[in-house]
């Protein structure tokens, strides 16, 4: 899933209408057959419960949640929530809008992190939401010209763009895959102090660029209290423009992808205890690209901490709006073909799960949802969270906490 200011639009406000004799919330306000019922407003947001404890360790969460659009209009819910996990995007990165940028990120981390999940004294672990396969032109980095729309085989790109931004993706405006092994594009995620191909002057501080301290993409969350990243686009070891550009490179995409998540891993270890943190409680959770499962590299098992799926079960169309029917319970089988819904659900996944990795399942499903909390996730040992495909609101058919 990608966040994507430029393509969608800003969704309402979280609203729940309680329904008076049934005493429970519905998608439609109502109870009628066919709708699914929510949980009462009490039981998915009660009052915070301030944490006395620290985290439960990665696998030992029962429940989690994964908000990346609008987080500022869900702050108040996110800390009222018993979810365990927290997956959120770190929004002052963003530069699309003023807004965004000067948006108080650590004060909301902080106030995450004091408050209980579900069993009302274990604080919540919150997870930086991070692109490191492709470059996003609404970030705080991008300073090249802006042409969202730029598709390779119809116009060649912007002259001023770096030669690390490969193409651009289709379904999502505004995001660009990348060579991730270039020693920019690494620094950028993971070193600072940048130098941009054909220049060498490094990306200033100043409030053009981004403001005082803002240095790397792991530099920021880590400064802002985070407790690790969630990896989004690790596929891009699999896409066939990066592909070909790896190998004219005389670079191995499955290795690099390794090498690179591997340095991000020490990289933020080095911080984490710089800062008197335990390194050992850095969290790396990777988002797809489960097919490295298949891969002879050891580090498969040993660079992340975690696993998270999209659409084990039930997927959702991209870039769709919160109410759009079409961003929840499609069939992943249908959309993705059964001989890669087969792989990830018996064999790829799987994988993990016996190698001790935690196992998260992001299911974009609404009627669906009790199928997947009651019997798919449980019996696969699967981790789950239905919501739907924008990931800007908690989902309104929240597990049964217990």
């Amino acid at each position: 899933m990608k966040h994507n200011n430029l393509k969608i639009m800003m969704v309402y406000l979280l609203a729940i209408t309680f329904v008076i004799n049934s005493g429970c919330i519905s998608e439609e306000g109502n109870n009628d057959e066919g709708n699914v019922p929510d949980q009462s407003e009490d039981a998915l947001f009660p009052d915070v419960v301030s944490a006395t404890a620290g985290p439960l360790a990665l696998n030992e969460i029962d429940y989690w949640a994964y908000v990346i659009q609008d987080v500022e209009e869900n702050e108040d819910l996110l800390e009222r929530s018993r979810y365990e996990m927290l997956v959120i995007e770190p929004t002052r990165t963003d530069f699309s809008e003023e807004y965004s940028r000067s948006y108080k990120t650590k004060e909301l981390v902080t106030k995450l992190k004091a408050s209980a999940g579900n069993n009302e004294f274990n604080r919540k672990l919150v997870i930086a939401y991070i692109d490191i396969g492709q470059a996003e032109d609404w970030r705080w980095y991008w300073k090249w010209s802006v042409d969202s729309d730029w598709d390779p085989l119809e116009t060649s790109k912007p002259s001023d763009w770096p030669s690390w931004i490969i193409t651009h993706d289709p379904e999502w405006v505004g995001c660009f895959p990348v060579a991730y092994w270039h020693e920019d594009w690494r620094n950028i995620v993971i070193d600072g102090g940048f130098t941009w191909d054909g220049n060498d002057v490094e990306v200033p501080s100043g409030n053009e660029y981004g403001g005082e301290g803002y240095n790397s993409i792991l530099d920021e969350v880590i400064n802002d209290g985070f407790d690790g990243i969630y990896l989004d686009w690790v596929e891009a070891f699999s896409d066939e423009s990066v592909i070909e550009a790896a190998e004219t490179a005389a670079i191995d995409p499955v290795e690099a992808m390794f090498d690179f998540i591997e340095e991000m891993r020490e990289y933020g270890r080095t911080r984490f205890q710089e800062m008197g943190r335990d390194p050992d409680e850095w969290i790396i959770i990777q988002q797809n690209a489960p097919d490295l499962a298949d891969s002879s590299d050891p580090r498969k098992f040993t660079v992340i901490d975690g696993i998270a799926e999209e659409g084990v079960w039930w997927e959702g169309t991209g870039d769709s709006g919160w109410d759009d029917p079409n961003g929840y319970d499609v069939s992943a089988k249908e959309e993705l073909g059964a001989d890669w819904y087969n792989d990830v659900l018996n064999n790829w996944l799987p994988a993990y799960r016996d190698a001790g990795i935690p196992v998260f399942a992001c299911e974009y499903a609404l009627e669906n949802a009790e199928d997947v909390y009651e019997d798919l996730a449980p019996d696969a040992g699967f981790v789950p969270y239905c919501t739907r495909r924008s990931l800007s609101k908690l989902t309104t058919t929240p597990p049964s906490f217990e």
